[in-house]
């Protein structure tokens, strides 16, 4: 089994267990500054996947949103694209299209436009 379908499965058990996202979502913040690029990755893939699970009226607490926010901002500034790639699917189940002055829209469009040049 390929490491992708295994984290998928963990993360679908985790889930599927009734455990609360917030805990996974606490350690994985804790580890994003690893040295290790794979280990970097599957945080952001981990996170995001976590979010992908929630309900579309699922809401995180401020505090988690914090500290998410934070560690992903500063993942899209990682060396390795395959990071950043997750890092902003993660910071995109916490953005909000409607709102014109989004930080996370905002960061997006920013990272567009680097990419770019």
């Amino acid at each position: 089994m390929d490491l992708q379908k295994m984290l998928s499965r963990v993360t679908d058990w985790y889930i599927g267990f009734g455990q609360s996202s917030s805990l996974m979502c606490h350690l994985c913040v804790q580890n994003h500054k690893a040295r290790d690029k794979a280990v970097r990755f599957r945080i952001c893939q981990l996170i995001n996947r976590l979010f992908q699970n929630l309900g579309d009226d699922a809401a995180i607490d401020d505090s988690l949103y914090e500290e998410v926010y934070s560690a992903m901002q500063i993942r899209l500034r990682d060396k390795f694209p395959v990071v950043r790639v997750h890092a902003v699917l993660a910071l995109a189940r916490l953005q909000d299209p409607s709102d014109p002055n989004c930080p996370i829209v905002a960061g997006q469009f920013c990272l567009r436009c680097r990419s770019i040049v």
